[in-house]
């Protein structure tokens, strides 16, 4: 399991809001001086991100939790995010490339093979989140 300490900054009856630090790992890094991701974290690196999660504990406002998400969850929604519109671009252009069309045609079923890909992300992960997936989503670990 990942784990990651967060900060409540809200809390209602069913759901928690959580701020999370985003760090790089920039810090460790020799070069860091001299790296365009380095510079770049050196003026942007300190902002929060904020997510919710379901309410099974009870917390306050201002406290610090440790909040955990599967590593297979992880990888499973880096696959689908990734994977999904690249293999939707090249079957659609490999199609355009059977029958035999132009070049500018082959480009444009790449294009629309990539939104629709995109589209099944969507889908997909919509259907999550009607379905209630837990295993998808981060939680509150108990501590």
């Amino acid at each position: 399991m990942i784990k990651k300490k967060a900060i409540v900054i809200a809390v209602d009856n069913t759901t928690i809001w959580l701020d999370i630090k985003r760090r790089s790992t920039c810090s460790q890094c020799r070069v860091k001086k001299f790296c365009s991701t380095g510079l770049l974290d050196n003026h942007v690196g300190n902002n929060f991100f904020r997510i919710t999660v379901d309410k099974h504990i009870n917390v306050a406002v201002g406290q610090q939790v440790q909040l955990g998400i599967l590593e297979q969850s992880l990888v499973q929604g880096a696959f689908i995010i990734y994977i999904i519109p690249l293999i939707t671009m090249f079957l659609l252009m490999v199609i355009a490339q059977l029958l035999d069309f132009s070049e500018v045609v082959k480009f444009i079923a790449s294009i629309c093979g990539l939104a629709i890909g995109f589209y099944l992300v969507h889908i997909r992960f919509q259907k999550n989140n009607r379905n209630n997936n837990i295993g998808m989503q981060a939680k509150i670990l108990e501590e």
